[in-house]
């Protein structure tokens, strides 16, 4: 009876022992597979990134240009205004100047600030479209 319970715990042994074996492989394979989908969802996160930061980059150009002309031309108007005031005859005239230079300087200053608010919300669109395409299949 003795040989009998011996030859039975080295079935039940090996069984044990192939049970280790075949969950480690399925451990293997599932390891894998995460490394996969890890690697793969770092690389679309890294995308986007990069997606993302050129957009910022290319609306921050966007947003100086915008800011470089609109200090070009009320600097302009501003001059214009200056090389005016000294040519008023009287103080009708003198209030009608300044009352043009505040007129243009209002309509520069909503015109900057629409166009500035524009570029900036395309800005915005632009992340957001880069940052939901689809990742790229491997």
């Amino acid at each position: 009876m003795a040989l009998r319970d011996y030859g039975n715990f080295q079935t039940e042994e090996l069984t044990m022992k192939s049970n280790v074996v075949e969950s480690s492989k399925q451990l293997d394979d599932r390891s894998i597979s995460n490394l996969n989908l890890l690697r793969s969802a770092s690389t679309h996160l890294l995308e986007n990134v990069v997606k993302s930061n050129t957009a910022v980059i290319n609306g921050s150009m966007d947003l100086a240009r915008e800011a470089r002309t609109f200090s070009r031309t009320s600097l302009q108007a501003n001059l214009d205004a200056w090389v005016a005031l000294p040519t008023c005859k009287n103080l009708s005239e003198l209030s009608e100047c300044q009352a043009e230079l505040t007129r243009t300087a209002t309509s520069q200053y909503t015109e900057a600030a629409s166009n500035i608010i524009n570029r900036f919300t395309n800005i915005m669109s632009s992340i957001s479209a880069a940052v939901r395409e689809p990742p790229r299949r491997l």
